[in-house]
């Protein structure tokens, strides 16, 4: 389990790329050092590359880590928008998404890297839920997606 910060080449987003196993206790080590950067460069966006990552923990470790632990690592001046990048057949991330969202986070998962810095580059909005005509995300977990 490994982790390297750095900044995309124009400077749009920080990138975090994780390899092995990724559980909340590495996801806390590594939030703090990325806030610093995010704040010392002003770049509120993040890509997390965990394409070469598996999330390994268990959904109650992934729901205290959304709902407990990361509120404490939050910094106000954090990035606003998080975007992780997955394999394509990889679901073992869903979840700790979903409760990430569920808890406040902006956070989206891609399972292709050039949508997903697409999206980082595109202006914040505000939320859409009370926009008429559109409807609230799917989340699936099953295997017949």
């Amino acid at each position: 389990m490994a982790y390297t910060i750095t900044v995309s080449p124009d400077g749009a987003f920080i990138v975090i790329t994780v390899t092995g196993s990724l559980t909340a206790e590495l996801a806390a080590s590594f939030s703090p050092e990325a806030n610093a950067l995010s704040r010392s460069l002003g770049i509120r966006n993040v890509l997390m590359d965990v394409t070469a990552a598996v999330n390994s923990d268990e959904t109650y470790q992934s729901y205290d880590f959304a709902y407990r632990s990361l509120p404490r690592l939050s910094d106000p001046q954090a990035p606003l928008r998080v975007v992780a990048v997955v394999r394509p057949e990889d679901r073992s991330h869903d979840f700790v998404v979903l409760a990430m969202r569920n808890a406040g986070f902006n956070m989206e998962i891609f399972r292709d890297r050039a949508a997903a810095e697409i999206r980082l580059r595109e202006p914040q909005t505000p939320p859409s839920e009370s926009q008429p005509g559109e409807t609230p995300p799917f989340y699936s977990f099953g295997e017949d997606d």
